[in-house]
């Protein structure tokens, strides 16, 4: 598996917990977000203000898509 699929996995999962320490692990200390809402943000500050507005959340993934490595190159 890839390690993309594998952080977004673990994202999506911790989104629907709620679980914000988790999700900000994920970030570089100097992670971005860019809300449509927010504008950009470090992740930090962004998902602790995202704690303080939701509890719980409903996440349905459809699908994950990935750029695709070219290994012929």
């Amino acid at each position: 598996m890839s390690e993309y699929i594998s952080v977004l996995q673990i994202y999506m999962r911790a989104l629907g917990d709620a679980d914000y320490g988790t999700i900000k692990s994920l970030f570089a200390e100097d992670g971005k977000v860019l809300s449509p809402f927010l504008g950009e943000m470090a992740a930090g500050p962004f998902f602790d203000r995202l704690a303080e507005a939701s509890s719980r959340n409903v996440i349905t993934p459809i699908d994950i898509f990935v750029e695709p490595v070219n290994k012929s190159v």
